[in-house]
């Protein structure tokens, strides 16, 4: 829901003042949630590598719950042969190490354009 309410923002005109709130409230919790998460990796001395979206790239879900993960994608090697990467939630990668050892944090969005794609979404 995260995803396609940012999908929303950024391509569609929504007239209905409910939906518009609705998806502005979705977008202000998620700007909320992203920051959080990512002042405490950096505190934590964890090194986020930008890697942008690319055209038609699906929404994450995380490997193990299944929750969808949006912008920051906490990465582990499930694979070191075969290079295959699966995609965590912060519960669930902090279960297997609270420290995230062998985690690789990706961020697909900078804050400035989520912030953007905020301040443009209007009624």
């Amino acid at each position: 829901m995260i995803h396609v309410s940012w999908n929303v923002a950024r391509t569609i005109k929504i007239t209905d003042e409910d939906t518009y709130k609705m998806i502005k409230h979705c977008l202000m919790q998620s700007m909320k949630h992203i920051q959080i998460l990512r002042d405490q990796l950096v505190a934590a001395g964890k090194k986020i590598f930008y890697q942008s979206r690319v055209k038609d790239e699906p929404a994450y879900y995380c490997n193990e719950c299944d929750m969808e993960v949006f912008n920051l994608l906490l990465v582990t090697s499930e694979n070191s042969t075969k290079k295959t990467y699966v995609v965590h939630c912060e519960d669930c990668a902090r279960a297997k190490s609270s420290c995230l050892a062998g985690v690789v944090v990706l961020e697909q969005y900078r804050m400035e354009e989520l912030m953007k794609i905020y301040d443009n979404f209007v009624l």
